[in-house]
C-alpha cells in the first residue's frame, strides 16, 4: 500500500482502521539489520514512527498520508551519501499531480518542493509555487543546502522525463532524507491540469 491513498465514504474509515491495526502489529515497519541508529548504514527503519494525516482533495476524495520518520523529536536531516536506502518501503514514491497539489497545500509541516529542471525551463515556463530550483545535474553537490526535518516530506518535480525525476528522488533518499516523493509527468502535466503555477512578470 502506498503512503498516499484515496478512498470514498465508508471505505475511508475501514482502511484507516486497517492501517491502525497494522501499525499496532508492526506490519508496516521496514525491516532493519539490527544496527544502531548511528551506524554508517543509516538509522534502522523497523522502529520508525508513522505520522498520519487526513485531508480531502478538490474532487472530494478522502486522502490519508503517512510519513515515516525516526523515533524521537524531529531534527534537521544531516545528508550523507549512502546513509539512506531508496528501496526501503515508503522512502521514494510517485505522486499523481492532483495528489501532489493537495499534499503540498495541506500537509504539516509543509513539504519541501524541489524543481530539478534547468533554469531556462524555470524562467520560460514558470514553476510550482514555493518550490526551490536545484538543477538535476547540480543536485548532489547541493544536498547540504537542503534544510529538511526528519518529519518533513520532499516533493520533487522535473520536466516530462519521469525516469530523470525519479532518479533525483532516489538520490535524495540515498542521502538520508526519509520521505521523498516525485510528481508523475512533471511540470508540464501539472500545468496542463491547470494546477497553481507562478512565473516572472513579463
Amino acid at each position: 500500500m502506498g503512503s498516499f491513498v484515496t478512498w470514498r465514504g465508508l471505505r475511508t474509515w475501514l482502511a484507516a482502521a486497517a492501517v491502525t491495526a497494522a501499525l499496532a502489529g508492526g506490519t508496516l515497519g521496514c525491516g532493519g539489520d539490527g544496527d544502531d541508529a548511528s551506524n554508517a548504514e543509516g538509522p534502522r527503519r523497523d522502529n520508525w514512527i508513522a505520522d498520519t494525516q487526513y485531508m480531502r482533495d478538490s474532487l472530494g476524495n478522502d486522502l490519508m498520508v503517512i510519513i515515516r520518520r525516526p523515533p524521537g523529536a524531529a531534527v534537521e536531516v544531516e545528508p550523507r551519501a549512502g546513509s539512506g536506502d531508496p528501496d526501503a518501503p515508503g522512502a521514494v514514491e510517485r505522486l499523481e499531480p492532483r495528489e501532489a497539489a493537495t499534499l503540498i497545500q495541506n500537509i504539516q509541516p509543509r513539504a519541501y518542493v524541489i524543481d530539478v529542471r534547468d533554469s531556462e525551463s524555470y524562467v520560460r515556463l514558470g514553476w510550482i509555487p514555493g518550490s526551490f530550483l536545484i538543477e538535476h545535474d547540480k543536485l548532489e553537490e547541493n544536498v547540504g543546502e537542503i534544510h529538511v526535518r526528519t518529519d518533513q516530506m520532499i516533493v520533487v518535480y522535473g520536466d516530462d522525463n519521469d525516469d530523470r525525476t525519479e532518479a533525483a528522488a532516489r538520490l535524495l533518499a540515498s542521502y538520508g532524507f526519509p520521505t521523498v516523493r516525485w510528481i508523475r509527468g512533471g511540470f508540464l502535466q501539472w500545468a496542463a491540469l491547470d494546477l497553481p503555477t507562478e512565473e516572472y512578470s513579463r
